[in-house]
């Protein structure tokens, strides 16, 4: 028992050493970082720079004090000041070129919108209605708030964000409006809400309000629909909408779930059917910051808030973060390209930011507390991105890979530019190179489409040798056979651990007779127990090399993993084994140490087999196989506990019932030994921290 203390003690002492708090990653202020595959913050090289500063002062009139909006037509920037009810027009040069909006009578107008026509739509906020005008800001038609018995909402028509269709059907954000965006047509007939997504409570909710008193569902949450912060529309006629309502804990969870939960979504991409098309394939979903890497509280209110987006004519989107003044660009797959801005008092930051719009490859960002708008220019490394992503859409691939290994040239950690190159050599062909650059980004769905088209190449070269292969194996197989069968007497046949081990597969058949055999027939043999032990640890720890890279993609090659593949087999063991000791030695259990040690070996037994053809699996499936691998995984382990329940009901001569309630008070026992063991870390951790405390105050006294 001395012995086996030391070695538990040892095991623990190890495990403390390699376990240590995550703590949280601060997101540095400056422009250049982005995250990497592992949802690391990572520096890169500044995106944007600030060309110019506009503002009343700058265009020579008199105030430019409440900007609510802006927007880009013929290369020519359209300013909406709420306060005056004007709209500026700036060329390229930050000229004036013209005022518009003198008669239209405007009541601090929120939002407005220019089609391909050169056509102005203005949200009239304070007057209720929808405006068109012309170029020249000639009154065309004016839509007043739709009849409430056509929209059956309660909510007073306040209109803020407009956007246009080709068939000049309006899409309106509405102030408080939770039922979706207002659609009518162009001569102010209500077409129906668009984008209204359906709440669905969770049974949780449903029981907890079922039981409630009605003081109590007075006081709880209501069941709120989504409401959109800001919208705009693609040369395709797709809705792009914001929400900006979302609690951190559902930001959370939408990030966990990489997108797949829509109705958390704080971008979303909405097709005519009213459908959510949005592509997120990225490795982190468009959703901003991670609050991850921040110090997170529930309900802090340190999750990104979108309250705009614009989005260019090649697709790539830009959404305004209002919680720390960023700048977020993604691509039409959902990969996020790059990033700028922050809050604070330098020249190129901004202190309250609200509207954002594309002028050309210039984005314009209105920072309303300054009363200007900031214009921000590509730097050398985001045009070259823009560059590879046009080329990549266009199909010119030589380019495209051009720029991005310009990229990699700036940025030696980018995946966005190895996985760019390695999506154009899989469509070359390239094979082997694609998967290795996918590798490099850890990239494994992409990967493991290069590698479904390698494998077909491969089996396709390589079904003639195979069948060579397996005609020699089974040639092999008979011959080994008929010798043995000549050497019956053999030394191996004869010797004691060689049976032993052998035993640990006849229990794996005939689990029943084969733990009574060894317990009461001396069969088996604690040397054979222990070979199976150490065995089982060294195909785990060349599993964990060994494993096909999409089952394992996050491994590293360093002594770490040497550790944890061995501490995953003996921290287990050795904690079943000693509680298993413990617990049945209270519930009157038969077995003594050495044969709880030696049925709880051989019930690994297993492992030799799984292990081994789960690795080869592993580099043979694709990620469309996955569940294939995790069949064969999950039986492996059925079939490991099902030995367990057998050895353990058996060895300590228990009924089934009895035998079940024991290895649930293990398990329980396992998991007061663990905290036990972390307890007493901390309080010797503790005691350490005062006892260097004391010693630093001594010597300051002396």
């Amino acid at each position: 028992m001395k012995r086996i203390t030391k070695i538990f003690v040892v095991i623990c002492t190890v495990l403390m050493i390699f376990t240590s708090t995550v703590s949280a990653v601060s997101i540095p202020s400056n422009n250049g970082y982005t995250y990497n595959s592992e949802q690391e913050v990572i520096t890169a090289p500044v995106s944007h720079e600030l060309i110019k500063s506009i503002s009343g002062t700058t265009l020579g009139v008199d105030s430019l004090n409440d900007i609510s909006d802006i927007a880009v037509y013929n290369d020519e920037l359209y300013i909406l000041e709420k306060k005056q009810g004007k709209i500026f027009v700036v060329d390229k040069k930050f000229t004036l070129l013209s005022v518009l909006g003198e008669g239209l009578n405007l009541n601090s107008p929120e939002g407005f919108y220019i089609n391909s026509q050169g056509y102005i739509y203005i949200a009239d906020t304070g007057n209720r209605r929808i405006l068109k005008v012309n170029n020249n800001g000639e009154l065309l038609k004016e839509l007043l708030e739709p009849k409430q018995e056509n929209s059956l909402s309660t909510v007073e028509f306040i209109p803020q964000k407009i956007v246009v269709d080709k068939g000049e059907r309006l899409y309106i954000v509405v102030s408080d409006e939770t039922n979706g965006i207002y659609q009518m047509d162009i001569n102010g007939k209500f077409l129906g809400f668009f984008g209204s997504v359906p709440v669905v409570p969770s049974i949780t909710e449903l029981i907890w309000r079922f039981i409630s008193t009605k003081e109590q569902k007075s006081r709880m949450k209501l069941f709120i629909p989504t409401e959109y912060s800001s919208i705009d529309i693609d040369k395709d006629g797709f809705i792009y909408t914001t929400v900006a309502t979302n609690t951190d804990s559902e930001m959370r969870d939408y990030i966990k779930s990489k997108g797949s939960d829509k109705t958390l979504a704080p971008i979303r991409r909405l097709n005519p059917k009213n459908i959510d098309v949005l592509i997120r394939k990225g490795s982190i979903p468009p959703a901003g910051d991670l609050i991850e890497t921040v110090d997170w509280k529930a309900d802090s209110g340190n999750a990104s808030r979108f309250i705009d987006i614009s989005v260019s004519e090649n697709g790539i989107y830009s959404a305004l973060d209002s919680t720390r003044g960023r700048v977020f660009t993604y691509d039409k797959f959902g990969s996020l390209l790059y990033v700028f801005g922050n809050i604070g008092n330098k020249k190129d930051e901004f202190s309250k930011p609200t509207s954002l719009s594309w002028w050309g490859e210039d984005i314009a960002v209105v920072d309303y507390d300054r009363a200007e708008i900031k214009v921000y220019s590509l730097t050398e490394y985001s045009r070259l991105i823009n560059n590879a992503v046009y080329a990549q859409q266009s199909g010119d691939y030589d380019t495209s890979n051009n720029c991005w290994n310009k990229v990699l040239e700036k940025h030696s950690g980018s995946d966005l530019a190895y996985i760019g190159i390695g999506k154009n050599e899989l469509r070359q062909g390239n094979y082997v190179k694609a998967m290795k650059l996918f590798k490099k980004a850890d990239d494994t769905v992409d990967y493991s489409k290069a590698f479904k088209k390698y494998r077909q190449v491969i089996g396709t070269k390589a079904t003639g040798i195979a069948v060579c292969v397996i005609i020699i194996v089974i040639a092999a197989i008979f011959i080994i056979k008929k010798i043995v069968k000549k050497h019956k007497k053999s030394e191996i046949k004869k010797n004691p651990v060689y049976e032993g081990v052998k035993y640990g597969f006849y229990i794996m058949r005939h689990p029943f007779d084969g733990f009574w055999d060894m317990q009461f027939e001396n069969r088996g043999n604690l040397k054979s127990a222990t070979i199976i032990l150490v065995a089982t640890v060294v195909l785990n720890l060349i599993s964990t090399f060994a494993t096909g890279y999409l089952f394992a993609p996050n491994k590293d090659d360093g002594l770490n993993i040497v550790i944890q593949g061995i501490l995953a087999v003996l921290l287990p063991f050795g904690l079943w084994c000693v509680a298993n000791w413990s617990v049945t030695s209270l519930m009157n259990g038969s077995g003594t140490f050495k044969y709880i040690y030696m049925y709880s070996c051989y019930a690994l037994t297993p492992f030799l087999i799984s292990t081994p053809l789960l690795t080869v699996l592993s580099n043979c499936l694709s990620l469309d196989e996955v569940a294939l691998y995790s069949i064969v995984k999950t039986l492996f382990f059925i079939w490991v506990g099902f030995l367990l329940f057998v050895g353990t009901l058996v060895v300590h001569q228990y009924l089934a019932g009895r035998t079940i309630a024991t290895i649930i008070v293990i398990i329980v026992a396992m998991g007061i030994i663990v905290f036990l063991f972390l307890l007493c870390v901390t309080i010797v951790q503790q005691m350490t921290d005062f006892i260097g405390l004391l010693g630093e105050e001594i010597n300051l006294r002396l």
